[in-house]
């Protein structure tokens, strides 16, 4: 939550002009980065229940190791996706 919301909050800091925010390419990139990281949260959440009502339902854990695998694959592309546009965020100039 904090990445997210110190995230926001620079969004927030170094628009000056709203109407433009999709045509100014760094705070493009920082909005993408916001939401691909909300969207890791929220994934990450919704996996985790998912998860526990498989346990709950099936004490075996049968079927769970597939769900961890599909989750790490489908997070990791998300995380690998988010790291890659902070280092495209960190090699451009500030507004």
């Amino acid at each position: 939550p904090a990445l997210i919301l110190s995230g926001a909050a620079s969004v927030i800091a170094r628009i000056n002009d709203w109407a433009s925010v999709l045509h100014d390419r760094y705070t493009l990139v920082l909005v993408l980065k916001i939401a691909l990281t909300g969207a890791i949260v929220g994934f990450g959440a919704k996996t985790r229940r998912r998860i526990a009502d498989t346990l709950t339902a099936t004490p075996s854990g049968k079927g769970v190791v597939s769900a961890v695998r599909r989750t790490l694959a489908i997070e990791g592309s998300l995380m690998f996706v988010t790291l890659g546009l902070g280092v495209v965020l960190a090699r451009m100039a500030n507004p």
